[in-house]
């Protein structure tokens, strides 16, 4: 319906890979299978409010050397009414994979003119909001903070990238001025 959306797939790849555990000179590559579904659910509330929720699951290698899996959960609010000069997008997310190959990427409402779409594995859950607001027709302000927190850990990250603690967060703030 004109309200309602929902969109569901079944992916099923297969890829060339190094070999897991090999222990030969040489990689031996394989072919891996892995697999997804994903069902997404919209709802449109009212002309200024939609909510969407998804579902994603991976299996990697499944009857192979290394399986893994991967579960992702999230719900968003969107709220733009019309002829306003604001907007907001609220986001929370539950994922959970057995390492990095069962990975799964979900794009992610952003400033103005950038887009974001960050793959996630081990354990955690996800927020953000977005706030925007057209100050006249030249100008407009967005603002951005995200956090993510992953239970359990002591660091995030690695080399130069590591941040102690469980928590990584980001803060992005925009401001345009059309000439």
């Amino acid at each position: 319906s004109k309200q309602v959306e929902i969109i569901s797939r079944f992916r099923f790849e297969n890829k060339l890979a190094n070999r897991p555990e090999n222990r030969t000179v040489t990689n031996e590559p394989v072919m891996i299978a892995k697999q997804g579904w994903r069902t997404q659910v919209s709802s449109r509330l009212s002309r200024s409010t939609t909510i969407r929720s998804r579902v994603e699951l991976i299996w990697y290698d499944k009857k192979g050397w290394n399986p893994e899996t991967g579960f992702l959960f999230f719900s968003d609010w969107v709220y733009k009414p019309l002829l306003r000069p604001y907007g907001a997008a609220v986001r929370l997310q539950f994922f959970e994979t057995d390492g990095y190959n069962a990975r799964i990427y979900a794009y992610e409402n952003d400033l103005a003119f950038s887009y974001s779409i960050p793959g996630f594995y081990d354990k955690g859950f996800r927020y953000y909001l977005n706030l925007s607001y057209e100050l006249s027709k030249r100008t407009g302000f967005w603002l951005r903070w995200a956090q993510t927190i992953y239970p359990g850990k002591i660091s995030v990250g690695t080399g130069s990238d590591e941040i102690f603690g469980n928590k990584k967060s980001e803060l992005r703030l925009q401001f345009q001025y059309v000439f």
